[in-house]
């Protein structure tokens, strides 16, 4: 009661970041306490649903980027505490769903602005290293909703496949994005929701499997990377959808298995993911094969 209000304290942002701080310890503290008989399942999930309802809204009402940081990273670790289920309602996990998508859509107001301005003739060397700073907050505050997007799928991930496709579009456009750094995180939001819903994510394979061949073949080695072990996740968990698409999967694979410049030390980690995914095609998909392989 004193702690969880002072997330949309209006008058100070290190009070708000001091509060989003300490709600990932009440969250475990509640947790341990249920654990050692101290509390019942009641006050807990009561606590828990207090804490993420307030930390949710203010996610989407806070003004402040480097703020709005620190609550998205006090919500992945308040679910990681938390465990299974700790949202309580499926309505609550889609509102984390929507907070989620919501800053990533800013995010991308944010660099669209920044696009436009670059084009007036008085954009000046001040004025691009503003830029420079808010675009290094804005990858922050990125990965910090990669993060929790995972943290969410990971502890609900029945109420994640049934509400996701809302914000497939949302997700999809940093996978567009000129700015490599955006493509990857994109591309890890696509590896983390597949690996964590496992087989149910076979519902999006028919469209996040093709982002993910054609990113492969993308100029930044840390987007290959990504794009390369969402494959191998693909094939472990793809069934009939990676078998359907192992035509267009197999040759991207083997092309960075055996690409001349692989051993290179900025495509190294690129190169193992891709030997990593045929080793997973090999195991789960052995029948995708084709026999001269």
């Amino acid at each position: 009661n004193i702690m969880v209000p002072l997330l949309s304290f209006l008058y100070s942002e290190e009070v708000r970041t001091a509060a989003a701080a300490l709600m990932p310890e009440l969250a475990k503290s509640a947790v341990v306490s249920l654990r050692s008989g101290l509390c019942d399942a009641s006050f807990v999930n009561n606590l828990l649903g207090f804490i993420f309802e307030k930390l949710i809204t203010a996610i989407v009402e806070e003004p402040e980027p480097e703020v709005q940081s620190a609550m998205i990273e006090a919500l992945h670790e308040s679910l990681c505490n938390g465990g299974l289920g700790c949202l309580g309602r499926p309505e609550r996990v889609g509102e984390a769903l929507n907070a989620l998508a919501t800053v990533t859509s800013e995010v991308l107001e944010r660099q669209a602005r920044r696009g436009e301005a670059k084009k007036d003739e008085d954009f000046d060397d001040d004025e691009e290293e503003a830029q420079a700073e808010e675009a290094e907050r804005d990858d922050q505050l990125l990965e910090e909703v990669c993060s929790a997007l995972a943290s969410v799928t990971k502890t609900h991930p029945e109420p994640v496949t049934d509400l996701f496709q809302t914000h497939v579009e949302t997700f999809g456009k940093l996978v567009q994005s000129d700015q490599a750094n955006m493509r990857r995180i994109g591309i890890c939001i696509i590896d983390e929701l597949l690996e964590n819903l496992q087989t149910q994510s076979q519902r999006y394979m028919p469209q996040l499997l093709p982002p993910l061949v054609q990113f492969c073949q993308d100029p930044s080695p840390e987007v290959r990377q990504a794009s390369v072990y969402g494959l191998g996740v693909c094939a472990q968990y793809g069934g009939a959808s990676f078998q359907q698409a192992a035509a267009d999967v197999l040759p991207v694979i083997y092309g960075l298995v055996n690409h001349p410049e692989g051993r290179a030390p900025q495509n190294v980690h690129a190169t193992d993911n891709a030997v990593s995914a045929l080793g997973k095609v090999l195991e789960f998909q052995g029948g995708s094969m084709p026999d001269k392989a």
